[in-house]
């Protein structure tokens, strides 16, 4: 309240004569660069519309008192165009070969191989080779201090693509579907520009955004996605460093990983904090995972994946 009172008290000064600009953005941001008070950009926004609509001797006093509300006036009839994202779009997989994988019927699918995630001996959370239950795993391999950590591989290369893909695939159509979801409260505007500054380019719909450029997008623009409550779960108010360690940990290590020994880039490490990265992402309970959104109308193709 102290805050405020300062700031109306700043306004009310002379300052907003002194710094009136061609237009109500450039206006603004100027006061902003000069104000000394730990306020935002918005907050100046808000107080000096509040000003102007509330108090007429202020608003006439001035002619640039004037301009500045007749900005605001014009700025409230006119809708900012809102973002459209594509509502079909087909979810490709993350792994660079030129194979099919089918999740349904594949020997290699993450639900039904005899190597899969869940249920797999070779599982990473139920193997018996797995990173946490193991006899021979991660605790068992530490000699010294500091120790190096001995890498176990209990998947193919093969498997090990098919696991990575599958889950990258899923945090893609949950990143899209929230993105979706939030299109009205992000300006055309902004999503042209971040689109064009991409390299390559993407188009304004991001009907061709990977997974890295969404994450940019959402990392770039949090404070509005903060300021509609839209992230859920454990990291709802810090959402940036669950953004930023799965764009290091999945995305990043899947683009540029480097085999190693022949045994592939994911050991069993690894691919356990892409699991677990994941969930916290797009874990079923709404409470549990981060991008909480329910079901659209997007359209993908749910049983080959192509790679």
């Amino acid at each position: 309240m102290r805050k405020k009172s300062s700031l109306n008290q700043w306004l009310r000064s002379g300052v907003v004569k002194q710094n009136t600009k061609n237009t109500l953005d450039s206006t603004l941001d100027t006061l902003y660069q000069i104000c000394q008070l730990n306020v935002t950009r918005e907050s100046i926004s808000r107080s000096l519309k509040d000003i102007l609509q509330t108090d007429l001797t202020f608003r006439q006093e001035q002619q640039e008192h004037s301009k500045i509300y007749n900005w605001f006036q014009e700025r409230q009839k006119k809708p900012t165009p809102i973002s459209i994202f594509k509502k079909t779009r087909i979810f490709s997989s993350a792994i660079g070969s030129h194979s099919t994988i089918n999740i349904a019927s594949s020997p290699n699918n993450i639900t039904s191989s005899p190597n899969n995630v869940a249920g797999s001996s070779n599982n990473v959370a139920g193997s018996s080779n797995n990173v946490a239950d193991s006899p021979n795993n991660i605790a068992s391999t530490r000699d010294s201090s500091p120790p190096p950590i001995k890498q176990r591989y209990s998947f193919s290369e093969a498997e090990q693509g098919a696991v990575v893909e599958t889950f990258l695939t899923l945090a893609e159509k949950a990143i899209y579907n929230f993105l979706v979801k939030y299109e009205d409260k992000l300006p055309d505007i902004l999503v042209e520009n971040f689109a064009s500054k991409q390299n390559p380019p993407v188009s304004k719909d991001f009907r061709d955004a990977d997974v890295l450029c969404m994450l940019k997008f959402i990392i770039e623009n949090i404070k509005i996605f903060l300021k509609e409550s839209a992230f859920h779960g454990s990291h709802k108010s810090k959402p940036i460093e669950l953004l930023k360690d799965f764009k290091k940990d999945v995305r990043h290590k899947n683009a540029h990983g480097i085999v190693e020994n022949n045994k592939g880039r994911w050991c069993d490490l690894s691919l356990q904090r892409v699991v677990h990265l994941t969930c916290e992402a797009t874990a079923p309970n709404k409470k549990l995972q981060l991008f909480s959104v329910k079901p659209t109308n997007i359209q993908s193709d749910e049983k080959v994946i192509k790679v």
